[in-house]
């Protein structure tokens, strides 16, 4: 919900996060009895055959931007995308994967031109990021790519309009609108 609300406020498309490979919600090789076929010795799809039920796991790969963090030397390191089972209230929103920022910023000119980091620590107000300051920024970036670094725990957001919440709920799946209207 967080992700979806900035996506709204600096008027752009959200990426799925990439997971840590290693995070200890991923389901290991010695829980599934797989014993060491996994990829670095983890599961990542639990409930095999596709699509799976009850849970979240990651598929493993090579990317320039395993720590969704701006990149300008085109290095590539094993990083892992989460995907998603049938579970209700996982999937509340739609977004890009991140194979659609690896693509567009493939050659050293668009990584160079074409991406840029919201400065977010600039925009936030008493712990809380400001949507006033958000909306008054996003025009200053041309990139095609924002990059966004929030910190843990993600900080609220505070002074949604009704528009923007409004827009928000346009968004969000309707098995979703529930639990949003008490977070909008």
């Amino acid at each position: 919900r967080w992700l979806l609300r900035l996506a709204v406020l600096l008027q752009r498309t959200a990426v799925d996060p990439r997971a840590p490979c290693d995070a200890p919600w991923v389901v290991s090789d010695t829980r599934t009895g797989h014993r060491g076929r996994g990829y670095r010795g983890r599961w990542y799809t639990p409930g095999w055959p596709w699509p799976f039920d009850g849970g979240v796991g990651i598929v493993g790969s090579k990317c320039r931007y395993g720590e969704a963090e701006p990149n300008t030397t085109g290095a590539t390191a094993d990083c892992c995308a989460p995907i998603f089972g049938k579970v209700a209230g996982v999937r509340c929103y739609e977004t890009a994967h991140p194979a659609i920022v690896e693509t567009y910023l493939a050659t050293t000119y668009a990584r160079r031109t074409q991406s840029a980091e919201l400065p977010l620590a600039d925009l936030m107000v008493g712990g809380e990021v400001d949507a006033g300051k958000l909306r008054a920024v996003r025009g200053r970036y041309e990139q095609q790519v924002l990059w966004v670094r929030p910190p843990l725990p993600l900080p609220p957001l505070r002074g949604l309009s009704t528009s923007d919440r409004a827009a928000v709920q346009r968004f969000a799946s309707k098995e979703c609108l529930t639990a949003l209207k008490g977070s909008l």
